[in-house]
């Protein structure tokens, strides 16, 4: 590589912007992110426009043709009502409270329908378990309703094929009829919190089916942690971390700010102790300290990170304890793990020390967490320093675990039975445990051959109904009626929003139909029995009636039962003698594990952060979304350090295939270099079907990406492999990542924007002198000081507030070209601005796929994404910091390596470059500053996205909204060839078109789009303000006439602030977005725009955003 600007290089993308490859600088100085090519034929610009008149002239015949038609309006058909329902309003939103839930935990959201149809999901304010946030996937959610791989009916296996069949057809099975009282019958159930469920299971099931048995599997299972609470207390519990209550945090390979049930709570505490919006000297922040061997986005947050292997953490938790306990003011321990602690060696760790140190000076406001996938008995360990720490009760509580069983015990007893030929029947409710639970042996397909009566309930045809008897459709939890509990316990109703679209059931409806078959007379024609339905199901499981129905019809608007509203109640807790004994002798044997090397890498498993364990692999929202640290979409990949990478002879400019190999399985899988990772230490995520999958079994979407990593997984092994041997195949693989797209921050582009700053000060400074001056402010510049991103330490912003202004280069004089026909500081009219805080964005991206689902932004598939024509209107850039030399592992630990994230849409400039460049005017500015695009004159010229300095515009190259010439499943060298010319009208399928928001267009091809600031969100509650205000002086006026006196002034009415979200804003769990209007002086967005972190992204072109940043704190420990 060339040789490092150490002295610049302070933040970067990637290592190619690091090093300034020759890859690099020509993929930044394009003038486009890619060739240009609109049409899917080789003609070039040039000579389409050459042919251009010709075409015109034959434009009247070709648009008589039915095979290429001339025009691109797509043929719609008008159905409107006879008869208006009372009280409908076509086009006005309808929001619905309901429930979310993913891995047994629920979050409370409210489902936005659009004539009768769901088309967004938000947060619900008022859930104690998402405070008005939502997380990606329940983002996405409402996409999987209108998925058309989405099984259409029940269907029947034979000779190795699905058929499609009837309910009625399966009710006639006989081996149906031949349960009798469910001796041999298994059900495995997806891990779920419903209460309907349990309540079938205990009245219907358990009635019918008295020897049946019931299991229940996640493949994300807390398991460890379920163990180690019950290890340390004597019974199963759920720890509730309050992070707002705790001034020092601790993360020993954890991540509980995205990878956790409770995650949106989580965040929401953690960054509002973190938010330091007050004066500089009155700042108090938490401290986090992250040891991890992976990069989580905990880790990115941390004011201290240790990067070290995940077999290394037993050792680093049982030095932790000791150094707690030993000297003078040391933590009262308990007798047992003290006497453990005495064979303990202490190892020189600056970390520890400055963990131990911080820990026993906040005694009570401390909190220790440990993650999901590390052993049982450090998190028996964690539990018990928690306690001596005085933290139980404050920033940890204890609350009763919905179940005393574990999913590797449940997955482990189907095991046993299949192989034991006990199995006669099994309903498999949810989930797909033939891809996620191969590890474990089930042969689902053998059992069927051999005549057992399987069973497959789920939303799609996957690789577990084609290997059972039977599929029947389930519905989804928008046609469905429940009720959920969130990870506190807080119950919450799901309720329907839409029929089931395919005749779906949910798992108890299922079970009481299979119940009420039971009372039907043998002989009886299989016609459906009369079974209670969802919605009565629920209320009698809720045992609603005479007082509670107040009860229940407030729960139906809130989405939380009040009766439960806050969540279990947290229960006292004491250690059991038992803890110190065996949990203690097995973490003491863990701590002796020896370190990963070049011949025995560590490669930790993980749950993939977009797609989980692949439950959202055919969501093509989440398939695109760029992971939020290597910016990878469409695939996961291994994740190696660069001093590995080298080590290894892998070309970090390259991702190379290799072969990993554990004990006896093996997975060909590419390399992806990211800084910040242990030596010797790889990362795979979970979640992808692999090159070999089928399109039937894992859905259009989804076929053809990432590598199966299940493949690798043991039993006894889930999570973490240790001895693992790579070898290289010879062979490339093409990743698609955004890390380098729309890069600004590099040193070319440095050099551009100081051109063009310079022409500035040229052109308008008045005097030599103040000329000189500009320039001696620009060389007073902190060297090396972040270009785009600003961030100090806590106690150095104490003392310097203004620090993120003195970053700033020299300002141009305001002089303008023309003045502003607009007066926008007119306290009658708005003034709408952006703030985002960079000290709480975590860089989880539901912004992102929020506001994908608000204005109906387009997926474009792996191919389109690497050539650099992602349309997302809001990404979230990715920076590393340090020394360069650290970055690369040259013999430097990565633990210091900080990493920052920062989401940039459009900056709504007032002064905006985009506008001066378009030959139409398709940009222009409204009279309330938003800087608008007019689709409809849009000529496709991409002048403005070539002039916009914050390269935030996305140009529509096809009509991208899906279609059979989609070129999201094209191969990904050259573009897509065709048999026929596409046609030039979308292709969008009827149901596919109903998840998109009927207020905002759908753009066609050819045309320029970006961030809008959801103008359709503005409009909605400015245009019945103004409606208001007209009619208030229209009253006034009369009264006036008819009183005979002056016309009174009336009181302005305009919009309240927080009454208009951004969809970003809406669902962001840490509340880093702040949108609203300037000429309020009250309102949040002017409070933070007159905060002393605030600054101006690139304000030396004077392009005057209005959407402004809030610069970083850490909070380091000085003497660490």
């Amino acid at each position: 590589m060339p040789p490092l600007d150490v002295e610049r290089q302070t933040y970067w993308r990637s290592l190619s912007d690091l090093a300034e490859t020759e890859e690099f600088r020509q993929f930044v100085e394009n003038e486009f992110p890619s060739r240009a090519e609109e049409l899917v034929d080789p003609l070039s610009r040039r000579r389409f426009l050459k042919v251009m008149g010709a075409s015109l002239a034959l434009a009247g015949l070709t648009g008589c043709d039915d095979i290429y038609p001339g025009f691109r309006w797509p043929k719609e058909k008008i159905l409107p009502f006879t008869a208006r329902p009372e009280g409908r309003h076509p086009g006005t939103a309808v929001y619905y409270a309901t429930s979310y839930e993913e891995a047994g935990v629920a979050q409370g959201v409210l489902a936005k329908s659009m004539d009768g149809r769901p088309v967004k999901i938000e947060g619900n304010g008022v859930h104690p378990g998402s405070y008005g946030a939502a997380t990606a996937q329940a983002q996405a959610s409402v996409l999987s309703l209108y998925d058309p791989d989405r099984s259409k009916g029940p269907a029947q296996l034979v000779d190795g094929q699905l058929q499609d069949k009837t309910w009625e057809d399966f009710l006639a099975d006989e081996r149906l009829k031949a349960l009798g009282e469910g001796e041999g019958l298994y059900v495995l159930s997806a891990t779920t919190s419903s209460r309907v469920l349990q309540h079938v299971r205990e009245t219907r099931l358990g009635k019918y089916f008295p020897k049946s048995t019931w299991l229940d599997f996640d493949p994300l299972t807390r398991d460890e942690e379920h163990n180690g609470v019950r290890a340390a207390f004597g019974r199963p519990l759920r720890p509730q971390y309050h992070l707002d209550r705790a001034r020092v945090v601790v993360c020993l390979g954890d991540d509980p700010l995205h990878d956790h049930p409770n995650a949106l709570a989580h965040a929401r505490g953690f960054s509002d102790a973190r938010r330091a919006l007050g004066s500089s000297h009155e700042q108090r922040m938490n401290r986090l300290y992250v040891a991890e061997g992976e990069l989580s986005l905990a880790g990115t947050q941390a004011d201290h990170r240790l990067a070290v292997a995940g077999s290394q953490l037993p050792r680093l938790g049982l030095e932790l304890a000791k150094r707690l306990g030993a000297g003078e003011g040391g933590v009262e321990l308990p007798a047992g793990l003290a006497a453990k602690l005495e064979g303990v060696t202490l190892s020189e760790n600056p970390w520890l020390d400055a963990v131990a140190a911080d820990l026993r000076e906040n005694l009570g406001d401390s909190l220790i967490t440990v993650g999901p996938r590390q052993p049982a008995a450090l998190h028996t360990l964690v539990h018990t320093l928690n306690l001596a720490l005085g933290n139980v009760g404050g920033s940890v509580t204890y609350t009763p675990a919905p179940s005393a069983t574990t999913s590797q015990e449940g997955i482990n007893a189907l095991a046993t039975a299949l192989k034991g030929n006990k199995v006669k029947a099994l309903l498999i409710l949810g989930g797909n445990p033939a891809a996620t639970a191969r590890e474990y042996g089930l042969d689902l397909g053998a059992a069927t051959s051999a005549g057992a009566f399987t069973v497959h309930l789920s939303t799609m045809r996957n690789e577990t109904s084609r290997a059972c008897a039977w599929h029947l459709p389930m519905a989804h939890y928008l046609e469905s009626w429940d009720a959920v509990e969130s990870w506190s316990g807080a119950l919450s109703l799901t309720q329907p929003l839409i029929q089931p679209l395919f005749g779906g059931r949910t798992q108890a409806e299922f079970l009481a139909l299979l119940s009420a078959q039971k009372q039907i007379a043998k002989g009886t024609s299989p016609k459906l029995a009369k079974t209670a339905k969802g919605y009565e199901l629920t209320r009698e499981a809720l045992k609603i009636g005479g007082d509670s129905e107040e009860a229940w019809r407030r729960a139906l608007h809130d989405g939380v039962w009040q009766l439960g509203a806050t969540g279990a109640e947290p229960v006292e807790v004491a250690l059991q003698g038992s803890a110190f004994t065996q949990p203690l002798d097995d973490l003491v044997s863990r701590a002796k594990a020896a370190a990963p090397s070049k011949d025995a890498l560590e490669v930790s498993l993980v749950p993939c952060s977009k797609l989980r364990d692949g439950r959202h692999r055919n969501l093509g929202w989440l398939q695109e979304l760029p992971e939020p640290l290597t910016k990878l979409t469409w695939d996961n990949a291994l994740l190696l350090s660069p001093k590995t990478a080298e080590a290894l002879g892998i070309d970090d400019a390259k991702a190379n295939l290799v072969k990993l190999t554990a004990g006896e399985k093996s997975l060909e899988v590419a390399v992806m270099v990211l800084p910040g990772l242990p030596e010797f230490c790889g990362v795979l995520s979970l979640g992808y079907p692999g090159q070999d999958a089928k399109e039937e079994e894992v859905g259009v979407v989804a076929v053809g990406t990432g590598f199966d990593a299940t493949a690798l997984r043991t039993p006894a092994s889930p999570w973490s492999l240790t001895g693992v041997t790579l070898s290289l195949t010879g062979r490339n693989y093409a990743l698609a990542t955004t890390q380098d797209h729309h890069a600004i921050a590099t040193q070319i582009g440095r050099g551009e924007t100081e051109r063009r700053v310079s022409g500035l000060y040229a052109g308008t400074l008045a005097s030599e002198e103040a000329h000189e001056a500009s320039h001696e402010e620009k060389d007073n510049l902190i060297p090396g000081g972040p270009w785009l991103f600003r961030e100090t330490n806590l106690s150095d912003y104490q003392q310097n507030p203004d620090f993120a202004a003195k970053f700033i280069g020299p300002s141009p004089a305001v002089t303008q070209l023309w003045e502003s026909p607009v007066d926008y500081a007119d306290p009658m009219k708005y003034r709408w601005a952006l703030s985002i805080d960079l000290n709480a964005c975590t860089g989880c991206g539901a912004c992102v796929v929020a506001c994908q689902a608000e204005n109906n932004i387009p997926v474009v598939g792996k191919s389109e994404v690497a050539r650099g024509r992602e349309m997302h209107w809001l990404r979230i850039d990715r920076y590393f910091r340090g020394d360069p030399r650290q970055a690369l592992n040259k013999g430097v630990d990565p633990s210091d390596l900080r990493v920052v994230h920062q989401p940039v849409p459009c900056m709504q400039c007032e002064n905006a470059p985009c506008e001066s460049v378009c030959p139409v005017a398709a940009t222009v500015h409204s009279q309330e500053g938003l800087n608008d695009m007019v689709y409809n004159r849009c000529i496709g010229t991409r002048y403005c996205s070539n002039n916009c300095p914050y390269k935030v515009r996305r140009f529509n190259y096809f009509y991208n909204h899906y279609g059979p010439f989609h070129p999201r499943s094209k191969p990904l060298e050259g573009l897509p060839t065709f048999p026929k010319p596409p046609e030039l009208t979308p292709q969008l399928g009827e149901l596919e078109r109903m998840v998109m928001n009927p207020d905002v267009t759908v753009r066609t091809r050819g045309v320029m789009e970006k961030c809008s600031y959801c103008v359709q969100r503005i409009k909605e509650k400015s245009i019945p303000a103004k409606n208001k205000m007209v009619q208030a002086e229209l009253e006034e006026e009369a009264a006036a006439k008819r009183e005979n006196r002056p016309v009174d002034l009336v009181p302005l009415i305009r919009v309240r602030d927080g009454e208009i979200q951004t969809a970003c804003q809406q669902t962001c769990p840490t509340q880093a977005f702040a949108f609203g209007d300037l000429n309020d002086p009250e309102s949040e967005v002017s409070r933070r725009h007159a905060h002393p972190r605030t600054y101006e992204m690139l304000k030396e072109l004077n392009a005057r955003p209005r959407t402004r940043y809030m610069a970083k704190l850490r909070n380091p420990r000085e003497e660490a």
